[in-house]
């Protein structure tokens, strides 16, 4: 469980991250006045200094059976009160938050790189009749390859050491038997526990994964670059 809740954390959580950051920061970088670029990179990247606890215990309450998840869905579902080991109602709310948070510091980071590429680019690829669509794929993007490459490899690392323990109240016990199992999180239970053996076997699997997952990933990308 805890190996199928990393790897998929990981798997949904870079993709959305990525893709919904480039959108807002390519939206944010075509901004004519500084101080609203100024204005909208600080309102993104807010979640990011906001204290994890805070955030956590909001995210219970949005999450809880009576809360406003379930209220405005129509679902009367305990998404993280399941009580199964095996349940996959945890990593809804897990993957939220995960995006959520991951959005801030890319947004930033992306649109300081895009508003350093060569705006002398985008003129003559103006003039020749290429479109906004167009010059993002061409210009933007493999301007701002290494950019991109670093917050994979920092979504990637962020995506595998998953650790939700704020969302069970800091309580691994319960989280694990709620379904919400990390590999993270097994091996802060075992070390607490002393149970040394297991806390290393968790942790050469999370180093195993981390190298399969990062390689896989960054040569796709570079790849599709």
């Amino acid at each position: 469980v805890a190996v199928r809740n990393s790897l998929m954390y990981g798997l949904i959580v870079l993709p959305f991250v990525m893709a919904i950051s480039l959108t807002i920061s390519s939206l944010i970088a075509t901004l004519y006045r500084k101080v609203a670029k100024g204005f909208w990179q600080t309102i993104f990247f807010l979640p990011y200094v906001t204290n994890a606890v805070a955030i956590s215990l909001a995210f219970i309450q949005i999450f809880s059976p009576n809360g406003m998840f379930n209220s405005i869905f129509g679902f009367n579902t305990a998404w993280l009160e399941k009580g199964e080991e095996t349940s996959m109602a945890p990593l809804l709310p897990m993957i939220i938050q995960g995006i959520w948070q991951g959005l801030a510091f890319n947004i930033l980071i992306f649109t300081t790189a895009m508003l350093s590429v060569d705006k002398n680019l985008y003129k003559s690829a103006s003039i020749d009749g290429v479109g906004p669509i167009k010059q993002f794929f061409t210009i933007t993007l493999p301007s701002i390859k290494s950019t991109t490459t670093f917050l994979i490899t920092m979504g990637i690392i962020g995506g595998i050491k998953v650790f939700p323990l704020a969302l069970f109240n800091n309580k691994p016990d319960d989280a694990i038997k709620n379904g919400a199992a990390s590999l993270m999180l097994l091996v802060y239970r075992a070390t607490q526990s002393g149970d040394y053996p297991a806390a290393g076997a968790a942790a050469i699997t999370l180093f195993i994964i981390g190298i399969i997952f990062s390689t896989i990933i960054r040569g796709g990308f570079s790849t599709i670059m």
